[in-house]
């Protein structure tokens, strides 16, 4: 987990070697992962110090000028660049270039064009599957809310009509707590009302014919 980097100096004529070590599991990591970008990392001399296992050294040695690379951003200090950039053989391919606050090293982000197409068009497919998954089950929930509650005002509208030949003692059981459910509570309540009027009124009307009965035979 660690990027190791020699540099030759000479000293009176005489060759020493720097060796630099930087250790991080996230860089290791970052060019271990698996992706459709190919990640190099260069220094200030435009070498190679590592690249992602997904890169070809050869190729892109043989493909690119990694000294332009330094020379376009040399103003630019740690903000990362995006451009568009042409290999030898003529494929296009996009460059993301960010400056490391260490040795003066760069990260180069190579990714072919129509990788980066292909990756767009992907989004934009399951993009639009899940829309269209989310508005079918709107559809199918909206058709089964729909379908619950017509069948229950269907109950309603049937008991109603009972009322209205003359049964009074219907009964509805309330389903669910929504609008539909209040309605069906005070047609339970109507219900239950007209009920006890009419019982009312027939013990009232019982009451009179018997008291009339009585009156009428006192006078015979």
């Amino acid at each position: 987990n660690s990027i190791y980097y020699a540099n030759r100096i000479d000293i009176n004529q005489i060759p020493h070697f720097a060796t630099y070590v930087y250790k991080s599991d996230t860089i290791s990591n970052f060019f271990e992962r698996e992706a459709i970008y190919k990640s190099i990392l260069i220094n200030s001399e435009a070498v190679i110090i590592q690249l992602s296992k997904n890169a070809e050294k050869d190729y892109f040695q043989r493909q690119f000028n990694f000294s332009l690379f330094n020379k376009k951003n040399s103003e630019q200090k740690s903000t990362s660049v995006t451009s568009m950039t042409k290999a030898k053989d003529q494929e296009n391919w996009l460059l993301t270039q960010k400056p490391l606050s260490f040795e003066n090293y760069k990260l180069l982000i190579f990714t072919r064009e129509k990788d980066a197409l292909s990756a767009i068009n992907n989004m934009i497919v399951k993009s639009i599957l899940i829309f269209i998954m989310l508005f079918c089950s709107i559809i199918v929930v909206g058709i089964i809310s729909a379908k619950y509650i017509t069948e229950r005002l269907l109950i309603l509208s049937q008991s109603t009509q009972r009322v209205k030949d003359g049964d009074f003692n219907v009964y509805v059981e309330p389903k669910g707590n929504d609008e539909v459910t209040t309605l069906t509570n005070n047609f339970n309540s109507m219900a239950k009302e007209l009920t006890r009027l009419m019982s009312e009124t027939a013990n009232k009307a019982r009451m009179e014919a018997e008291l009339k009965t009585a009156q009428a035979v006192q006078e015979t």
